[in-house]
C-alpha cells in the first residue's frame, strides 16, 4: 500500500530502467493506469483509488480535514498529498474551502 501512495517520480524511473521506459510510461498513462498529479509525479490508479477510499471514509466522519490531517490519516508525506489534494480537487472528489478539503457534493 504504502508504494501505491508514494510512488517514484518518472526522473526516478527513468533513471533506474533506462530511457526505453518514458514509451512504456507514455502508454500506461494513455492507457489511463498512471495518472499524472503534477510534472514528474504519477501515481497508479488503484493509488488513487485507495486514497478516495481512506480520504472519503475519513471525510465522511470528520466532515473535514486540513492537508496535514489528510497527509497523517494516507501516512504521506507533503511531497505526494498535496499533489494527490490538488488532483482530486480538479476531478471533483474533494473541493477545498480555505485550509480545509470536504468531499465534494453531487
Amino acid at each position: 500500500l504504502a508504494n501505491l501512495l508514494t510512488p517514484p517520480g518518472i526522473g526516478e524511473i527513468v533513471a533506474e530502467l533506462g530511457k526505453g521506459v518514458e514509451k512504456l510510461v507514455t502508454h500506461l498513462t494513455e492507457c489511463g493506469d498512471l495518472i499524472h498529479l503534477e510534472e514528474g509525479l504519477l501515481m497508479h490508479r488503484n493509488g488513487i483509488t485507495e486514497a478516495q477510499k481512506r480520504l472519503g471514509e475519513y471525510l465522511r466522519i470528520h466532515g473535514k480535514g486540513t492537508t496535514s490531517e489528510l497527509r497523517q490519516h494516507l501516512a504521506m508525506t507533503r511531497k505526494y498529498v498535496v499533489p494527490l489534494l490538488e488532483y482530486l480537487d480538479r476531478n471533483g472528489f474533494t473541493e477545498r474551502h480555505e485550509d480545509v478539503r470536504v468531499l465534494k457534493e453531487d
